[in-house]
């Protein structure tokens, strides 16, 4: 386990310093879908890159490989470090005990969704299945091929719904969501994996709300849609919701120019 949490501390670094670049030089474009894609590379080089780096080294180079600090790399007759020891045992059962919890909070969610979407009216139909449910505490959500919606909705706000949530399902979006919250329990403890996560849900939603407007939305009747739809129970870690992003946000990058 030292070494899992070695390995986490090497790609939670390249993660964090992508991340602010990424910040810095993309987040505000409108360009949903090439932010998507530089989201997606970015976990790629991070989690790829403490297994690279041995690699890059030159032929001569010796090289240690991953390990924390006092945990059995002694060359010759060098005497353990004692405190550096109990250290390195301390800081690998803390990491540990929180990626358990991160685990069994991904599967508590897992479990609430589960629950959400069999209690209510299945319909199955071409790629995904219909959900209708009876409670009005639950803000619209898509989780895999399933489409969640209340069963009171009226037409003109269940169309705009229907083609929000199915643009997820159509994207894939839950398997990115997979991806980063696999990575948040991963790395529980650095604050790049769940700025990253936020940051990949947004560009969802940006991406969402492209494709209603492009299929010939009315932006104003869909944005006033989206006002009402701001309440309601989410499941932020594992599935795409209609309230998911800030709405100021969403409606500025509805009506800003497409990024070149």
């Amino acid at each position: 386990m030292g070494h899992l949490l070695a390995y986490s501390i090497a790609s939670g670094a390249v993660l964090l310093v992508l991340w602010a670049v990424y910040r810095r030089l993309l987040a505000a474009e409108n360009q949903p879908g090439f932010n998507r894609a530089v989201l997606l590379a970015i976990y790629a080089v991070a989690l790829a890159a403490p297994l690279l780096a041995p690699l890059m080294q030159s032929p001569g180079t010796s090289h240690a490989g991953l390990a924390l600090p006092g945990a059995a790399r002694l060359t010759g007759f060098e005497a353990p470090d004692t405190a550096s020891a109990h250290t390195a045992v301390w800081l690998t059962g803390l990491y540990v005990a929180g990626a358990v919890c991160a685990a069994a909070a991904t599967v508590a969610t897992a479990v609430r969704l589960w629950a959400i979407v069999h209690s209510g009216r299945m319909t199955r139909a071409e790629g995904y299945v219909d959900v209708r449910i009876g409670r009005s505490d639950v803000a619209p959500f898509s989780w895999g091929r399933y489409m969640v919606m209340g069963a009171g909705e009226d037409a003109a706000s269940a169309a705009m719904i229907e083609a929000h949530e199915l643009a997820h399902i159509r994207a894939r979006h839950y398997i990115d969501l997979v991806v980063s919250q696999l990575v948040c329990i991963l790395m529980w403890y650095n604050p790049a994996a769940w700025l990253m996560q936020r940051e990949l849900k947004a560009v969802h939603e940006y991406q969402a709300d492209r494709d209603v407007l492009g299929a010939g939305c009315d932006p104003r009747t869909y944005q006033l849609m989206l006002l009402k739809k701001t309440v309601g129970l989410r499941f932020p870690s594992l599935a795409n919701s209609l309230n998911h992003s800030k709405l100021k946000k969403r409606i500025t990058m509805m009506l800003k120019e497409k990024s070149n």
